[in-house]
């Protein structure tokens, strides 16, 4: 039978890449966007669902049409504001756990369930609990945004339990790879040091487990194939943290570019860094006994990936 999938947030970087991935393997694929997003990242034959998530009614009626196999939600708030306001903070909020609520209770209204349904989370909403972190221990989110993650986590856990289908969260380490926006920390970097230009690192302590798409896009497959109770909830991770000086002085010498360019500086707790964890680090053990799972990609070799594509796209350019 030819897998039938739903993917929110399609059009995004992970999204576009666990698209292309489930079509190569021959799947029907239906990207949920919302209007105005921009497709660049599709592959072709990408089936587009143009609707706005927060309206139920245009979810079940897509989801109908779908008869997806497997739903997976990466569609969520980013939380990237500078500087957190209640106000705005209360919105974003009430509509990602509303989306979240929407979207399942149309799966659970199809006439044949799916087989799954897979969020995704973040390593984020462990905050600076004991690292590395494993699914088990309580989460300590520090920002408006990983205390939605959690709140999310914990709801479709609720809610999956009543369900005809297994619902799932991947919380993901800190993902890069090619076609990511240059406004995150890894594809800037590669940029400026491609460029020739100064990159100045302000939290060179920080010390994040950084993954590559690929190794995302076949945890969240395997997420969602897997039948072992225990993979409602896993960590997609690599289970190393780098520091930041490190994984900036690996970028300039994957790019074959000075070291000298990355200028590094330490706030000191302030800019935001109050709202992070200090250390962002995964177990590992879970995803290994669940789902048979572990990240293939070294951070050298993932880094060399991701700048040998950006290359060819500026020569394409």
């Amino acid at each position: 039978m030819v897998e039938r999938i739903a993917i929110t947030g399609a059009a995004g970087f992970i999204g576009s890449a666990l698209a292309a991935r489930h079509m190569a393997e021959g799947a029907c694929v239906h990207a949920l966007v919302r209007p105005g997003t921009t497709l660049h990242r599709l592959a072709p034959g990408t089936t587009v669902h143009r609707l706005d998530l927060s309206d139920h009614s245009a979810v079940r009626q897509a989801l109908g049409e779908i008869a997806p196999t497997i739903i997976y939600h990466l569609a969520t708030w980013t939380g990237r504001t500078p500087h957190p306001d209640v106000a705005e903070d209360r919105v974003a909020i009430v509509r990602d756990l509303d989306i979240l609520l929407g979207l399942l209770s149309a799966a659970a209204a199809l006439p044949v369930p799916p087989q799954s349904f897979v969020r995704t989370g973040t390593l984020a909403e462990y905050g600076d609990g004991p690292v590395p972190s494993r699914e088990g221990q309580r989460e300590q989110p520090k920002s408006a945004y990983a205390g939605t993650m959690v709140a999310a986590a914990q709801l479709a856990s609720a809610v999956g339990r009543h369900l005809a289908f297994p619902v799932r969260t991947a919380r993901l380490a800190l993902t890069y790879g090619p076609n990511q926006s240059s406004d995150f920390l890894i594809p800037w970097l590669i940029e400026q040091c491609l460029a020739g230009e100064t990159a100045f690192i302000r939290f060179p302590e920080q010390r994040r487990d950084l993954i590559f798409v690929d190794d995302v896009v076949s945890g969240l497959i395997a997420t969602a194939r897997s039948e072992h109770p225990a993979a409602r909830l896993v960590n997609l991770a690599t289970g190393v943290a780098c520091t930041m000086a490190e994984a900036a002085d690996l970028v300039a010498r994957c790019c074959g570019s000075d070291p000298q360019l990355i200028r590094f500086a330490d706030d000191h707790g302030g800019g935001g860094a109050d709202m992070v964890p200090h250390v962002v680090l995964g177990d590992t053990s879970r995803a290994l006994a669940t789902l048979g799972w572990r990240a293939s990609y070294s951070l050298e070799a993932g880094l060399r990936r991701t700048i040998d594509a950006l290359r060819s796209e500026k020569v394409a350019a």
